[in-house]
């Protein structure tokens, strides 16, 4: 009876970090979506994809590439080198 008792309770907790990791990969698949948007200045079909396929990876890519403000602080090559528009 016990063993009956140990397999639901492994099997619900697999099932609960399932969900967990589930809902985490997606709000990680908005995030890197919308930094992929405002990077872009707008949908860039390959970016994009890369963003839905793989987040985790785009997101590092984006890191080491544009820094670490991730495009959304709105700051422009001119604003950052302190030249006025």
């Amino acid at each position: 009876m016990s063993s009956k008792n140990d397999k639901k309770t492994k099997k619900s907790r697999t099932e609960s970090l399932i969900k967990l990791y589930s809902f985490f990969h997606l709000s990680l698949i908005i995030y890197s979506v919308i930094v992929s948007y405002k990077c872009n200045g707008g949908l860039n079909v390959v970016q994009t994809g890369l963003a839905i396929m793989c987040p985790h990876l785009y997101l590092i890519y984006i890191a080491a590439t544009k820094g670490l403000t991730f495009c959304l602080l709105g700051v422009t090559g001119s604003e950052e080198e302190g030249e006025e528009e």
